[in-house]
């Protein structure tokens, strides 16, 4: 009984050192047996390739995030509900606006992966959209005071 122990024991220190390593990283992370040829036939170098390109795509994924995140936050402490600089809004103001911001980047996100058109700006009632403005009429007259 003490050898199963001490076997047993054997095989979690090599598995917890096998948990540090980038071959076994890799063989998770693409769900590869140990007899995969793919694991077989990639190099140490190719694999640490690999892992630091999602790493840094994800840590950039994140940082754009956060960076908009904190953009939006700064316009919420810059405007109050009467649109008044300088003038503090409450906590709870700040969360409402906060999470109207986050679900329209929500609905856009969706709405580019749908593969639709980005929502258009809401113009003023009464008024005219840019793309839809007629050209200016320009009436030209002849040398004789007569139009043409």
């Amino acid at each position: 009984m003490a050898d199963a122990a001490k076997a047993e024991r054997y095989l979690q220190e090599a598995a917890f050192k096998e948990v540090k390593t980038i071959d076994w990283w890799f063989r998770r992370h693409y769900n590869l047996a140990p007899t995969d040829p793919r694991y077989l036939n990639v190099t140490r170098e190719q694999m640490w390739i690999e892992y630091w390109t999602i790493e840094f795509e994800e840590r950039w994924a994140k940082a754009v995030k956060l960076h908009i995140k904190v953009e939006k936050m700064q316009d919420l402490l810059d405007v109050d509900e009467k649109n008044i600089p300088g003038t503090p809004m409450s906590d709870e103001e700040f969360d409402r606006r906060l999470n109207e911001m986050e679900l329209e980047d929500q609905a856009e996100e969706a709405r580019r992966a749908a593969g639709l058109p980005p929502k258009q700006e809401e113009q003023p009632h009464g008024a005219t959209p840019a793309s839809e403005e007629q050209p200016e009429t320009v009436i030209r007259f002849r040398s004789n005071g007569r139009r043409s």
